[in-house]
């Protein structure tokens, strides 16, 4: 049996995914919003801003993209 699912909302990604399987469900989809980060880009991170059940142990997460203005390069 699942237990009650817990508020996921304002938590990083990886961390509202481990919270959400700690109690039996599962993701069933991930919406991202915001502007897409580069691949090597590790100073980004998601947060999760919607939580939807639709169908019980299923969950749709829609993440925020944190981002960050890149630090100018030093002057010569």
């Amino acid at each position: 049996m699942i237990e009650p699912l817990p508020n996921v909302i304002g938590c990083p990604l990886e961390r509202a995914a481990k919270m959400l399987a700690d109690v039996g469900a599962s993701v069933a989809d991930v919406q991202h919003i915001g502007p897409n980060p580069a691949d090597d880009a590790d100073h980004r991170r998601s947060m999760v801003i919607r939580q939807r059940c639709p169908e019980s142990g299923k969950v749709e997460l829609t993440v925020a993209r944190e981002w960050r203005v890149p630090l100018a390069a030093p002057e010569q």
